[in-house]
């Protein structure tokens, strides 16, 4: 669906100015093959960089952000939409809803391709230098009772 998306933006005949057909352009990828061939991309090359529901399924999280951050522009954003566990709710219901990820978590991954759908998102944002320190002012809404969050990490001028 990305591909086709991509496609989609790229072929600009639909844009009406010179202009307008050079500011867009939508690549798929994915952090796994940035990893594998670190100059793929340049540093600092992408004014959004985009990732749904992949920190619960790459094997290495915290690098899998460091790489993002990576080839996020200065004044750039990140835009995650990932599911992981409840840190929200009230102690009780956080605790339960907590509870019954981790005990359908391994009939989850195995059916899922690797997802880990209760890793702590939070502390992984600020492990991978989606924080303050590094520049981002970052926004988490949540959903599904604290399990979905959309990230809007933005980078501020230096």
């Amino acid at each position: 669906m990305l591909k086709s998306t991509a496609c989609k933006i790229n072929d600009s005949s639909h844009l009406n100015s010179r202009e307008d057909k050079s500011r867009i352009r939508l690549i798929s990828t994915n952090v796994v093959k940035i990893l594998e061939n670190p100059s793929i991309f340049p540093v600092a090359k992408f004014d959004t960089v985009v990732d749904t529901f992949g920190v619960c399924s790459y094997d290495d999280p915290k690098l899998a952000l460091q790489t993002m951050v990576k080839v996020c522009a200065p004044e750039g954003q990140l835009l995650l939409l990932e599911h992981g566990k409840s840190t929200y709710f009230v102690q009780i219901v956080m605790e339960k809803v907590n509870t019954m990820l981790q005990n359908g978590l391994e009939r989850h991954i195995a059916g899922w391709g690797g997802c880990v759908w209760n890793r702590d998102i939070e502390a992984l944002l600020e492990e991978g230098g989606v924080n303050h320190e590094n520049g981002f002012d970052v926004s988490i809404s949540k959903w599904h009772f604290g399990t979905t969050n959309k990230i809007v990490a933005k980078r501020r001028r230096l």
